[in-house]
């Protein structure tokens, strides 16, 4: 009977896969190659240490996130870089294993400068150190920032932060660009967290390719936490959207993701015995070009997410508690 019909509500699987595999790696290795210069290696690794002495303390909030979810972000904007440390110029001190203020007051107007180190392959500060150029982070009035990284060879980024809230719950507007000397991208960021949880809407042009990522992650425990995710990246020839949930309960991640080629469901994204594994609707073997592609989205979304969240940082600890 066709009251008991219920195919017309599933997915259509497509036998049909990218059109251009080949070009989906290429820009997904553009972005990546941007990102993955020395100075913005150097960068992530190091910017949880960037402190600002006479910042506002770090928040010790006892209220549930539901209470956070509540508050208005709009009337708590962010405070000056104080005084007392404007332009001065922070290196790292490997005994106090954190950044100090020297002499050196050559930073730029308005704000500060951390000096940047080589690290090595998993982020690791190389010894002895050596500089590799430097993050600046200056006050623009009015509640806004701008952060600017340079490195070697003309690599590194430039963009703006507008932040408000508090250091537990708050937005953050970013928009601005990152090149590696000789290629360039420009994004925009609205980022909004409540205690655990993290939210981040990114708009990325790569050449002529368009990246959008609208992805919510949350740590509920050291050991418990979910990733909800939908991806899009469109080139001249293909458009792919990845969108689901990853779930992790005792440290163990379930996965359900599904990959869209040219608005159809293509396949899905799940757990295996030896991790997540693709699989084609159709129940078809993967080519090997194929799944190549979609490795690449999956890790690229992730990646991005993390990129965005390391650029406002330094800015969040000049909030109100």
């Amino acid at each position: 009977m066709a009251a008991c019909d219920h195919s017309t509500t599933a997915p259509k699987p497509s036998a049909v896969g990218f059109d251009d595999p080949a070009g989906i790696v290429a820009v997904v290795s553009a972005v990546e190659s941007t990102f993955a210069t020395p100075a913005l290696r150097s960068f992530s690794a190091l910017r949880p240490l960037f402190v600002i002495p006479g910042a506002p303390a770090s928040a010790v909030r006892s209220e549930p996130a539901a209470c956070a979810a509540q508050q208005s972000l709009a009337p708590m904007r962010s405070g000056p870089i104080p005084d007392s440390v404007v332009r001065r110029v922070f290196y790292y001190e490997p005994t106090a294993s954190s950044y100090l203020a020297s002499a050196d007051s050559s930073g730029p107007l308005g704000g500060v400068r951390f000096l940047l180190y080589q690290t090595d392959s998993i982020g690791g500060l190389r010894m002895p150190l050596l500089t590799d150029g430097w993050f600046d982070l200056v006050d623009q009035g009015a509640g806004g920032f701008t952060g600017s990284i340079r490195g070697s060879a003309g690599a590194g980024a430039d963009y703006t932060i507008t932040p408000s809230g508090t250091q537990t719950n708050y937005r953050m507007l970013m928009a601005g660009s990152v090149t590696n000397g000789t290629r360039s991208l420009t994004f925009r960021d609205s980022t909004t967290t409540a205690y655990v949880q993290v939210g981040s809407v990114v708009t990325l042009q790569a050449g002529g390719a368009q990246i959008d990522l609208n992805a919510t992650r949350a740590a509920l425990d050291a050991y418990d936490g979910f990733y909800d995710v939908d991806f899009k990246l469109a080139n001249a020839t293909d458009t792919a959207r990845i969108y689901g949930s990853i779930t992790t309960y005792c440290l163990i991640s379930t996965t359900s993701l599904r990959i869209a080629v040219r608005g159809t469901d293509y396949a899905e994204v799940v757990t295996g015995s030896n991790g997540p594994v693709i699989v084609r609707l159709d129940k078809q073997p993967l080519d090997d070009a194929q799944a190549q592609a979609m490795w690449s989205l999956i890790r690229v979304q992730s990646e991005l997410f993390d990129w965005m969240q390391a650029f406002f940082m330094p800015a969040r600890q000049l909030l109100p508690p």
